[in-house]
């Protein structure tokens, strides 16, 4: 654990550091890393979702390709009936950064399952911005409460803006006590979140799709805050293990070294490359469950 002091010392100087590789990627000369990280920190934690780009749609042959493969072998999981997906969580699930206007994974997903003529129907009842105290209060409103009961299949993103908040809080002066602390909390809250989902069905299979370390872009000389990442996908982990019909996804393996070019403009949320992998990894998970 680095002194207080050495916490200080680099959240000052890496600015400065990496300045010229900075202006490579095209930001505002008045801009450090810092300044802006405190500014994506607030838009993120107020639970703004950021205005998405004017684009129109596109998907690349190759997306498509590889997508389609993987439904093409996992197609058996949706055999003879009318699959219900709910997938519900923060901003990741809503699909926030998703330049195609797409949906992010959600909408991949859907829409690779539609063109494959598999039957399934995916709702989408993601909130930019949520953490786990949030999602734990939805989950007693009567229509998502109602769309929890029909499922077969539930998926979760969760957790990211439980650091993110943390962070903010402690922005000029972090160390990784309130971490530690918070993520106890959250570890009550994930667990309430599960039981609050098996109070409304018993027998859908839910999928927590573990968070990235959105942080290596602005502070990747400070390794505590991927093994802070490890130790909250680790609470995911553990919380899915005593259900025997959950499950977790990592996803912060797809993101290490990578996050320059599978996180939007905002450096936080994945851009459509970023939900692609994704989208490929759930889909791989579930075939490999159903060998």
């Amino acid at each position: 654990m680095k002194r207080k002091s050495f916490w200080l010392i680099l959240l000052f100087l890496i600015p400065f550091v990496i300045m010229i590789s900075f202006f490579i990627v095209e930001k505002p000369d008045t801009e450090t890393k810092v300044s802006n990280f405190k500014e994506r920190l607030d838009d993120q934690i107020e639970e703004q979702t950021e205005e998405e780009k004017e684009e129109n749609y596109s998907q690349t042959p190759s997306y498509k390709e590889r997508l389609q493969y993987i439904i093409d072998h996992a197609q058996h999981i949706f055999a003879n009936k009318a699959a219900q997906i709910v997938a519900i969580g923060d901003s990741l699930t809503e699909g926030v950064g998703d330049e195609t206007k797409q949906g992010g994974y959600v909408g991949m997903l859907e829409q690779t399952l539609q063109e494959k003529k598999v039957l399934a129907r995916i709702e989408n009842l993601g909130k930019s911005g949520n953490r786990t105290n949030q999602l734990r209060e939805r989950l007693n409103e009567v229509d998502i409460a109602q769309s929890i009961k029909r499922a077969d299949m539930i998926f979760i993103t969760i957790g990211a803006n439980d650091i993110m908040y943390v962070l903010k809080k402690n922005i000029t002066n972090i160390t990784i006590e309130p971490f530690i602390k918070e993520k106890e909390r959250y570890e009550t809250r994930l667990k309430d979140i599960f039981t609050r989902l098996r109070e409304l069905n018993q027998d859908a299979e839910v999928y927590l799709i573990g968070f990235y370390n959105p942080f290596e872009a602005y502070f990747h000389d400070i390794e505590e805050l991927t093994e802070l990442t490890r130790q909250w996908n680790e609470v995911g982990q553990e919380v899915t293990a005593n259900d025997s019909r959950a499950y977790f996804i990592p996803t912060a393996d797809l993101f290490v070294g990578r996050t320059s070019e599978l996180l939007s403009d905002d450096y936080f949320h994945p851009n459509q490359a970023g939900y692609e992998v994704i989208a490929n990894r759930i889909i791989q998970f579930l075939n490999q469950m159903e060998r």
